[in-house]
């Protein structure tokens, strides 16, 4: 994460460098944008593997952090702690959420927020399938 990091910084530098006119101001440009998104995948892969999160349903998600986040708010061990809190290392689902909300710049209240109103105010009969999401959350 530190070298990504430190691409980052030189990018950025580089650009802030470029005269509006030059050529290759375009591909400094996109190239930052290409770490950008570089950094913020590898460092929510790195999130959940550091919090023992690797599975193969979390990986795919990385790309789209809000709603990888609101899955880790419905992880099976947050039901299970509930029934059994000794004994078991669970996961920590809000430090995880935290990291990656940070890495990917998100609001972390409003995921909050929405998945309040999903579980206390849901929009289906209890047991019927069914998903809310909140406008502007999980783009």
């Amino acid at each position: 994460m530190s070298s990504l990091k430190f691409c980052l910084y030189l990018a950025e530098r580089w650009l802030q460098n470029i005269p509006p006119q030059d050529e290759t101001r375009e591909k400094a440009q996109a190239l930052l944008k290409k770490l950008h998104l570089q950094f913020r995948r590898s460092g929510t892969e790195a999130v959940l593997i550091a919090h023992k999160l690797n599975t193969g349903e979390y990986l795919r998600a990385i790309g789209k952090p809000a709603h990888l986040i609101v899955s880790l708010y419905e992880h099976p061990s947050i039901n299970q702690r509930m029934q059994n809190s000794s004994g078991k290392d669970y996961p920590d689902i809000h430090a995880a959420a935290k990291e990656i909300a940070e890495v990917n710049e998100i609001n972390l209240e409003k995921i909050w927020d929405m998945l309040l109103e999903k579980w206390l105010c849901p929009s289906t009969a209890p047991g019927a399938v069914g998903t809310h999401w909140a406008p502007g959350v999980m783009e």
